[in-house]
């Protein structure tokens, strides 16, 4: 099932301890190849058109399934995936296959609050999800991820998008009239 995925050079092979789905596999100390193996195995078993694309699409894993810690109750426990939604699966599997593009992280993912679930801010650009960020995808934030493309027109104040639409509508009109002058001196 896994023979074809490669992470770090090393196919991932056959797993075992995937098929067992009494192991907690989020809180439990496995190792980076039993979680991809747990987590490839969701996704291919899944019915999420988007996240099997990507896994048909791309075979090598770029990067470990680091999960951010936070804190309950005055102890660190990693996150927990959810298996839940459609961005569940393909955030995860975005987060694994796709290259990352952004140099630093969304304001969500730099705030202690641990938004997101994995370790890792990551971004595939304008053509992913908007520029969005897999965290925030996977928790249905995309519309909000600072490094959203959309998100960085906001930042403009409205006064700029006014002079720039007065600036555009000058040069139409000054196109306008030198057309209509040419078109006059030619004749």
């Amino acid at each position: 099932m896994f023979t074809p995925y490669v992470f770090q050079d090393e196919s991932l092979g056959q797993d075992s301890d995937a098929k067992n789905e009494h192991i907690d596999y989020w809180r439990d100390s496995l190792s980076s190849k039993q979680r991809l193996r747990f987590a490839l195995k969701k996704i291919l078993e899944s019915k999420v058109n988007h996240a099997l694309a990507i896994t048909a699409e791309h075979k090598t894993i770029l990067r470990p399934l680091l999960l951010k810690p936070y804190w309950v109750k005055d102890q660190l426990v990693p996150s927990i995936l959810k298996w839940e939604r459609h961005e569940h699966y393909t955030g995860v599997a975005r987060y694994l296959f796709t290259p990352k593009d952004n140099e630093e992280a969304c304001t969500k993912c730099a705030t202690t609050d641990n938004y997101g679930p994995f370790a890792e801010c990551v971004a595939g650009g304008r053509g992913v999800h908007m520029g969005a960020c897999f965290n925030c995808y996977y928790k249905s934030e995309g519309k909000c991820c600072s490094l959203r493309i959309g998100m960085l027109l906001s930042f403009l104040p409205s006064s700029f998008f006014i002079v720039i639409l007065a600036l555009v509508t000058t040069l139409f009109r000054l196109g306008l009239l030198l057309y209509w002058y040419f078109s006059l001196s030619s004749r």
